[in-house]
C-alpha cells in the first residue's frame, strides 16, 4: 500500500478509475460497513470532508 501511496503522489499511476464511490466523512460508519454488507460495489472507496 505504502508503494502504490508513493507512486498515486508521483503521478505515476491514477487510481481515479478505479475509485467507485466518494462517501462523506460524516458516514465514516457506513463506509465502513459496506464491504462488510456487501452494499454497492465497494472496490474502492473515498472519504471526503
Amino acid at each position: 500500500m505504502e508503494q502504490r501511496i508513493g507512486l498515486a503522489s508521483a503521478g505515476r499511476i491514477d487510481l481515479a478509475p478505479s475509485i467507485t464511490d466518494r462517501i462523506p466523512l460524516a458516514d465514516a460508519a457506513d463506509a465502513v460497513a459496506r464491504p462488510e454488507k456487501r452494499i454497492g460495489d465497494p472496490m474502492r472507496f473515498v472519504r471526503t470532508p
